[in-house]
């Protein structure tokens, strides 16, 4: 009975742990064809800024008009991004202008998305004049494991009833 409920608990784990998956997608704001497109499977994902090969991007080339603690720039480093999924665009990342890209990338915000099938995915960033911009984004992907409650339910329950019924034919 305890090795039955031992192999249901590690069958459900394994099954957790391969649908949880993350990559990263790097962002170049340079080039006017700067998407970048991944297909991503039905379910939720976790999409958050990190410290990658970008930090944040500079739509100006420079800094200005920035209050001492290096926030309100007039221009500045930015975190944002757009993700296009199928006919909707989400504009992400978008808290101000920055002195520094690590000050971007500390008040960027995550995003969750939600797929119910198959789908292409783009990040790009947006904007009207790319030859002066700087840097990009890093974006870190998580898929959000979510196990199959009737399965594994399924599969415990069916454990429990066998345990039970072996122990009603084994009782003297």
């Amino acid at each position: 009975m305890k090795n039955l409920f031992a192999i249901a608990a590690a069958t459900l784990m394994a099954f957790s742990a391969s649908n949880a998956a993350t990559m990263v997608v790097d962002v170049d704001s340079q080039p006017t064809d700067n998407g970048v497109t991944v297909s991503l499977g039905a379910g939720s994902y976790d999409i958050s800024f990190v410290d990658g090969l970008f930090n944040g991007w500079n739509a100006w080339g420079r800094v200005t008009g920035c209050e001492t603690d290096g926030t309100g720039c007039s221009r500045g480093w930015l975190t944002n991004v757009n993700i296009d999924v199928e006919d909707t665009t989400y504009k992400i990342g978008r808290h101000g202008k920055f002195e520094t890209p690590e000050q971007a990338l500390a008040n960027a915000s995550p995003f969750e998305l939600n797929l119910s099938s198959l789908t292409d995915v783009t990040f790009y960033i947006a904007d009207s004049y790319f030859s002066d911009n700087i840097g990009g984004v890093s974006l870190e992907i998580a898929s959000v494991a979510t196990p199959i409650p009737g399965a594994g339910l399924l599969f415990i329950a069916g454990a429990a009833v066998y345990a039970s019924s072996r122990r009603k034919r084994l009782a003297p």
